[in-house]
C-alpha cells in the first residue's frame, strides 16, 4: 500500500467523507442541459421552494397546484417541449370551474378553490410572461410561486381587456407607502386615464386618504367617476357605540374628519 502511495487509516473515523475544497471549475459541466440529471434539478427545486414562498404568511392552494404542474416539467426536462398541452388542459379546467363551480374537476381537486368570475386565458398570459422572464429556457431556476402569481394576475388583466367598469385599489402600501400622503406623478396619470373610461375606487381601512394639491388638480374633471371607501371609520363608530364612548365631527372642505374620543 505504501509502495502505491495510498493513504491508509486504522480507524474508520479518521477516513475523510468527502474533499475539503470544491473545484471553482465544476458548474461548467452543467451547461448542458442533458447533463443535468434529476437529483440536481430535485436539490435546485427544494432550495427555489424554500426561497419563493416559505416567507408569504398565507399560501394559496391554486398557485401551489401549478407550481407543482410546472416544478414537475421542470425536473423532467420537458417543460419546453410539453408545456403548451399542459397549459391547454389548465385552462380548460378554469373554463370548466367558470361555468361549473362547484362540481368542476378543479374542485375536485382543490377542495377549497374559490368562485372564478372571468375565464382566465393562462396560456395566454404565461407566454407573455414568458417572452420577458424566458421560463422555459432555464436550467437552475424553475417558476417560482410568485411568479406562477404574476402569470395569474396577468391572466385576470387580459381577461378584462373590454368591460370594466370598475377598478378598486387599496391605499397604504399599495398606491403609496404606509403613512404617507398620495403623491406619484406617473400613478396619478395612469389612474386620470382610467377614470375617462371606467369608475375608480379606493378601498382601505385607513382613516385617512389624502392627495397632494397637484394630483387633486389633476384628477378634478374626472372626479364624478371617484370614491372613497374608508373602513376605519366604520369600524370605530360601532366600536365606540358598544363602548358608550362619543366621538365629535370636525367639518373642513365639506368632508366629515371624525375624531374618537373614548369616555
Amino acid at each position: 500500500m505504501k509502495n502505491l502511495d495510498i493513504n491508509t487509516f486504522d480507524n474508520i473515523e479518521d477516513i475523510p467523507l468527502g474533499s475539503s475544497e470544491q473545484d471553482p471549475y465544476d458548474f461548467f459541466t452543467l451547461s448542458d442541459r442533458n447533463v443535468m440529471n434529476s437529483d440536481m434539478k430535485k436539490n435546485i427545486v427544494q432550495w427555489n421552494s424554500r426561497y419563493s414562498y416559505n416567507q408569504l404568511k398565507n399560501k394559496d392552494s391554486l398557485i401551489m397546484f401549478l407550481v407543482e404542474i410546472f416544478r414537475s416539467l421542470f425536473v423532467s426536462n420537458c417543460i419546453d417541449k410539453n408545456i403548451d398541452n399542459v397549459l391547454l388542459s389548465i385552462e380548460e379546467m378554469f373554463i370548466d370551474h367558470y361555468y361549473n363551480p362547484q362540481h368542476s374537476r378543479l374542485k375536485y381537486l382543490i377542495d377549497d378553490v374559490g368562485i372564478f368570475f372571468t375565464k382566465l386565458p393562462i396560456t395566454k398570459a404565461f407566454h407573455t410572461y414568458n417572452k420577458k422572464y424566458r421560463i422555459t429556457k432555464r436550467l437552475y431556476a424553475p417558476p417560482t410561486f410568485n411568479e406562477v402569481r404574476h402569470i395569474l394576475n396577468l391572466a385576470q388583466i387580459l381577461s378584462l381587456e373590454e368591460g370594466l367598469d370598475l377598478l378598486t385599489f387599496d391605499a397604504d402600501e399599495t398606491l403609496y407607502p404606509d403613512g404617507h400622503d398620495f403623491n406619484d406623478e406617473v400613478l396619478a396619470s395612469y389612474i386620470s386615464c382610467l377614470l375617462k373610461k371606467m369608475n375608480i375606487a379606493i378601498v382601505t381601512a385607513a382613516c385617512k386618504f389624502m392627495f397632494m394639491q397637484e394630483r387633486r388638480t389633476q384628477m378634478k374633471e374626472e372626479k364624478s367617476n371617484w370614491t372613497q371607501k374608508k373602513g376605519d371609520q366604520k369600524y370605530q363608530k360601532n366600536y365606540n357605540q358598544k363602548k358608550n364612548a362619543h366621538y365629535k365631527k370636525n367639518y373642513k372642505d365639506n368632508n366629515a374628519n371624525k375624531n374618537y374620543k373614548k369616555n
